[in-house]
Order: structure tokens, then C-alpha cells, then sequence
């Protein structure tokens, strides 16, 4: 009876702790790959995506030093706020890349709100997800297919 109680246990804490099961790793390159060619309706979604260079990177106040990964596809075309950021935080600064990222969206919403009202309420909506300890923004009318395209490339 002993034993079977400990059976139970250690099969509820499997269970609720998730014990045993894999973390989520991303391949951000197979993810830069299979969503810049993601098509919906016969049509791309991200069009003028490129990926950014850290150099780029950095020049958008993102401090690559408080990120294991990161992978930022922003359109090369300027009408367009069709954008995707995946990252991975470095442990202990999940807040402050939260900022950072919502920060870069917010001063984009910021310039095109005054331009392209219609892009900039794609920027105010986008939609973000955590997958595994990767943190996904969206920024697209496609933004829930997109995200989940993303969680299913390993």
C-alpha cells in the first residue's frame, strides 16, 4: 500500500511540475527562413522582411548583451510595420528585455502614427507569446498564424 502511494506521488509530480519533459530550443534560423517564405492566400506574408544585423541591432538601443538569442525581421520597405522579434533573455533579465522590445515597438507606433494610421494600428495591437523561455512579437494582420507557424519549426 506504501509503495502505491509513492507511485502516485511521483506520478502527480511528474504531472504537475512537468518533470521529464523537454525544454523548447528554436532554431532562429530556421524560423527567419520559414516565416520570411510563409504564405497565406497565395500571399507572403512578410513581403520586405530582413533579418538585423547586431550591429543594427544595437542602433535600435537593444543591448545584446542581456539576450542569449535574438532574431529581429523588420521590413526594408518604410510604408510596411510588418515585423517579428524572437528572443531567448539571458537568465535574470527577462524584464528588461520585456522593456526594451516593447519600448522599440511603442517608438515605432509612436513615428507611425503620425504617418501611416494604418500601420501604426498594427503596431499598437501586435500580439506577443511566451514559447518554452523564447518571447515572440508579432507584428502582422496575420499575427496568431505567424506565431503559431513559429512553435511548430524545431
Amino acid at each position: 500500500m506504501k509503495f502505491k502511494k509513492i507511485l502516485i506521488s511521483l506520478i502527480m509530480c511528474f504531472i504537475i511540475t512537468g518533470c521529464g519533459s523537454e525544454p523548447v530550443k528554436l532554431d532562429l534560423e530556421k524560423v527567419e527562413i520559414e516565416i520570411n517564405n510563409m504564405e497565406i492566400d497565395g500571399e507572403k506574408v512578410f513581403d520586405s522582411n530582413q533579418k538585423l544585423s547586431d550591429d543594427a541591432i544595437k542602433g535600435r538601443n537593444i543591448t545584446l548583451s542581456l539576450y542569449d538569442e535574438i532574431l529581429m525581421s523588420l521590413p526594408t520597405n518604410s510604408t510596411d510595420a510588418d515585423m517579428y522579434i524572437v528572443y531567448l533573455p539571458k537568465e535574470g533579465s527577462e524584464e528588461k528585455c520585456t522593456k526594451e522590445i516593447e519600448g522599440f515597438i511603442s517608438s515605432l507606433y509612436d513615428t507611425y502614427s503620425m504617418y501611416l494610421p494604418e500601420e501604426a494600428k498594427l503596431l499598437k495591437d501586435y500580439e506577443k507569446e511566451i514559447y518554452g523561455d523564447y518571447h515572440i512579437y508579432v507584428v502582422s494582420e496575420n499575427s496568431s498564424d505567424v506565431i503559431s507557424k513559429i512553435k511548430t519549426i524545431k
